[in-house]
């Protein structure tokens, strides 16, 4: 069904290869799609909106500074800077951000497997979630200590054999891959985290 908030959105990917399902920001953002607020508020909805499944975008929940109360969903087509591409268009800071995985049925999850939890506070796997960082998470795919197997060759540090390759977090052992734009490692990049290793 098209509407509005689905042109939004096709746009916004298409334009930014994220989008923001939020109807102040959408308003701010495309004052030529809605006249107020309120009708945005009305389009975004959960009765005439349900954003569906689109190949290649992922679906995250952000916590924006100063709306803290309730979360935000993102879809986007990468993780990469994410969270500084959302302040960069929008003008708000993502104080938090976390992949949102599919549910499965569970006829498709394995025995012994345990299905993710999208709960705030065992959000990304990130075992450092009460340390607060300027900087946000960086994907376990996005590090050099991956196998190609998808293990964790520093685990004892990580805490995590097998971690979630797109799920942010924050780990002192981040090692960035060779072909990165950003070299920091992960004491560079989070360096309040360098008390909690030396403890």
């Amino acid at each position: 069904m098209s509407t509005k908030a689905n042109l939004y959105l096709d746009q916004a990917l298409a334009a930014t290869g994220f989008a923001v399902i939020d109807s102040t920001i959408a308003c701010t953002l495309r004052p030529d799609l809605w006249s107020s607020g309120m009708e945005a508020a009305g389009d975004f909805s959960p009765t005439f909106f349900r954003p569906t499944d689109r190949i290649g975008v992922r679906r995250y929940r952000g916590y924006l500074e100063g709306r803290e109360d309730r979360p935000v969903d993102i879809l986007a087509r990468s993780h990469d800077r994410l969270a500084m591409r959302v302040e960069w268009i929008t003008g708000m800071k993502l104080v938090d951000l976390y992949e949102v995985l599919p549910q499965r049925s569970p006829m498709a999850v394995g025995a012994g497997v345990v299905p993710p939890r999208n709960d705030r506070h065992a959000r990304s796997e990130d075992v450092h979630a009460g340390v607060a960082t300027k900087e946000p998470g960086r994907a376990c795919g996005e590090c050099d200590h991956l196998s190609v197997a998808g293990r964790c060759m520093r685990a004892s540090v990580s805490t995590l054999e097998w971690p979630n390759q797109n799920a942010p977090r924050r780990c002192v052992a981040f090692q960035p891959k060779f072909d990165a734009n950003d070299q920091r490692n992960g004491l560079q990049l989070w360096p309040e985290l360098k008390e909690v290793a030396s403890a």
